[in-house]
């Protein structure tokens, strides 16, 4: 950092001290209304961050990691601060597509894709008369983390950045715990919904994706250095408290599986390692299994373990149940399908961008979202494929999955290249993007904060660190021979 800097920063900083200090001596609870209040003690900070945008994405997820729980716990903060991240994403993101214009960035393909989608679903919301209030809010669910992904893919990422920002979300994941402690002793231990850690109520099954990115990321170091760490299995064990204690049963459900994906290419070459794993894996899953029966915190016939073996009555279970105006996973996609089937138009295209999305900030209320209210599938309480689905249908569906398949393509660059940390980077990069097309079918993945904050800045870095590697390849002199992989070639297009 050079000296103009540091003087810029301290004139910034005596400037904001100066004008929160005003505002707060200004405005009273009769001069103006809290979302006022917030957006003029706010968006100061964030005007700044412009300036500094690998700041921004810092202060982005440290804000949706945090607000929540300050809203929810310790009441230090109105609602309205939980839109501060949402400011903040917008603008990184308009001073992205500027930068992007000044500078005629040739779009990657990934890009391309995101343009159509934002059409497709323009095209959704007018083909169904879509209020303007139902498609603000629609957007705002489906497309502000996928925005937040070009934000953060135009960064000047380097090497000592991308390692930083992992550090960041490692620091964050561990201080899950003593949280996560506090409140189960708070609430007494019998109140599993109470146990969110900082990521606000109702963010268990969010906090337990964030911590999966994790240990995706450290198993792929394990497999790239073909040795079980003890210090990483420790790490493993600490992360894994938090969702056991909030009952998140997915969360080590779905480990074996993510597991299996992740050395399907080196089961063969690394049968010792690969065996290790899996015992390590399967000690995991007994011992916190043991866990929650022995802490009585999950009846018997609801044990992780039972569930993972006998889905299919669990299943049925739920589609029987909604006889009674209980209407869990089950029976929603039954539903789903049902209602796809008698209107083939909207099951294709959906009932268009917000027609089936809650917001109290947007005032959303429609024959349409009152229909799928009735059997809890609205964007609050149904699982992501579900929610794309109802809103954008088959199409759209496929769409949007297919963004995510173009992500877990540009592994292949990473895995292919000779530097061992960028391999690891690279089984990260396809083990994360697994990890949250899976988890859309079993959660409110494509909506909540909690989930997505895990996912999109991750996944963009590691996509940018594959484009500087193909680039680099290509440059490579012709005495070398360049390794092909069946992916998308191109330069990348420069940091803004």
């Amino acid at each position: 950092m050079n000296k103009d800097n540091i003087i810029f920063g301290l004139f910034t900083a005596v400037f904001l001290v100066l004008y929160a200090a005003s505002t707060f001596s200004l405005l009273t609870d009769t001069t103006g209304s809290r979302l006022f209040y917030m957006l003029t003690t706010g968006v100061p900070p964030m005007v700044v961050l412009l300036l500094f945008p690998r700041a921004g994405l810092v202060v982005v997820v440290l804000l949706v990691c945090s607000l929540r729980w300050m809203y929810d716990w310790f009441e230090l903060l109105p609602r309205e601060a939980t839109w501060l991240s949402d400011i903040l994403i917008m603008m990184l993101v308009l001073r992205t597509v500027l930068f992007m214009v000044a500078q005629r960035v040739k779009l990657i393909k990934i890009e391309r894709l995101i343009a159509v989608l934002f059409a497709y679903a323009l095209f959704t919301s007018l083909l169904n008369g879509v209020d303007k209030s139902s498609m603000a809010a629609g957007s705002r669910f489906a497309f502000r983390y996928v925005v937040l992904f070009l934000a953060a893919y135009h960064l000047n990422l380097t090497p000592r950045f991308l390692k930083g920002y992992i550090f960041l979300i490692f620091g964050i994941a561990l201080f899950q715990l003593p949280v996560v402690l506090a409140q189960c002793r708070n609430a007494g231990w019998t109140d599993p919904d109470s146990v969110y850690g900082t990521f606000g109520r109702g963010g268990t099954t969010g906090m337990g994706l964030f911590l999966i990115v994790l240990v995706a990321y450290l198993v792929s170091r394990m497999l790239e250095e073909s040795r079980i760490r003890f210090s990483y299995l420790v790490l493993i064990v600490l992360m894994s408290i938090p969702p056991v204690l909030g009952e998140s049963k997915f969360y080590f459900i779905f480990i074996p599986l993510l597991l299996a994906v992740m050395v399907r290419k080196t089961l063969f070459r690394k049968p010792a390692l690969t065996a290790g794993l899996f015992i390590a894996v399967a000690c995991l899953a007994l011992g916190l299994n043991y866990f929650t029966l022995a802490t009585s915190r999950a009846k018997t016939s609801r044990q992780p373990l039972m569930i993972l073996f006998d889905l299919p009555r669990y299943f049925r279970h739920d589609i029987q149940v909604a006889e009674y105006g209980r209407y869990d996973r089950g029976f929603q996609y039954a539903q789903a399908i049902r209602l796809g089937l008698a209107d083939p138009v909207t099951g294709l295209f959906g009932h268009g961008m917000g027609s089936n999305t809650a917001s109290a900030a947007f005032k959303t209320s429609s024959i349409t979202l009152s229909m799928f209210a009735q059997w809890k599938m609205t964007s609050l309480n149904t699982m992501g494929v579900i929610w794309l689905y109802t809103e954008y249908g088959l199409c759209g569906v496929i769409l949007f999955f297919y963004l995510l398949w173009l992500m877990f393509r540009r592994s292949r660059v990473l895995l292919a290249s000779d530097n061992r940390e960028e391999r690891i980077y690279g089984r990260t990069l396809e083990a994360i993007v697994v990890t949250f097309t899976v988890w859309n079918f079993y959660g409110a993945a494509w909506q909540l904060d909690s989930i997505n904050i895990g996912f999109w800045p991750l996944a963009a870095l590691l996509v940018r660190l594959s484009y500087q590697v193909e680039a680099r390849r290509q440059l490579a002199p012709a005495k070398e021979p360049a390794v092909s992989t069946p992916v998308e070639s191109g330069t990348p297009a420069p940091a803004v």
